[in-house]
């Protein structure tokens, strides 16, 4: 079910993050979504998806600002509108057994309480999906950091080598012409 009003409850119990705390023109907000900030601790992008609030949180450490927000998020639906759950949820990540990364939802709740068990894999619960997943890359919901190719990297330098090339040869040929008139 859809909480109606959620997203304008929000924007005004979330202000202390508003990209327009200072200058209203600033802030970034509308219907069904808002962008936040906290300085130190990331911003992060809040979407109302379907029946889901969707939040992304962008910083070196997301743990603390994605805490808050969700806490507030559920909070406001279970007092304001009873007889709606909220369920914190992560999606799936790479490597993914039907080889759709985001398509199995695991819950957060459940993945801590199996983590303080000792566990370190959670097995997706998606049909047909056999992949089990680290618990702590999902509560950070990041893959690890592979580093890239030589290859593509090579391959990446040499296209804007070739581009840096043709540009020069077309101001020499323009330069050449130039020279010629004079």
């Amino acid at each position: 079910a859809t909480a109606e009003g959620l997203f304008y409850r929000l924007i005004v119990r979330l202000h202390k993050f508003s990209l327009g705390k200072q200058d209203h023109k600033a802030s970034v907000h509308w219907q069904r979504g808002l962008v936040l900030d906290d300085s130190y601790n990331g911003r992060a992008l809040l979407e109302h998806v379907g029946t889901d609030v969707r939040i992304v949180v962008r910083a070196s450490y997301p743990e603390r600002f994605l805490s808050v927000l969700t806490e507030e998020v559920k909070w406001l639906v279970e007092t304001l509108w009873r007889g709606l759950s909220c369920e914190v949820t992560v999606p799936c990540i790479s490597p993914c057994g039907k080889q759709a990364p985001g398509t199995g939802l695991f819950q957060v709740d459940k993945l801590i309480a199996f983590k303080r068990k000792g566990m370190e894999q959670f097995p997706c619960m998606v049909s047909g999906c056999d992949q089990a997943h680290a618990i702590e890359s999902l509560l950070r919901n990041a893959p690890a950091v592979r580093p890239t190719p030589v290859g593509e990297l090579l391959s990446e330098g040499m296209d804007k080598l070739s581009m840096k090339l043709d540009q020069l040869r077309v101001t020499t040929v323009e330069q050449g012409r130039s020279v010629r008139k004079g």
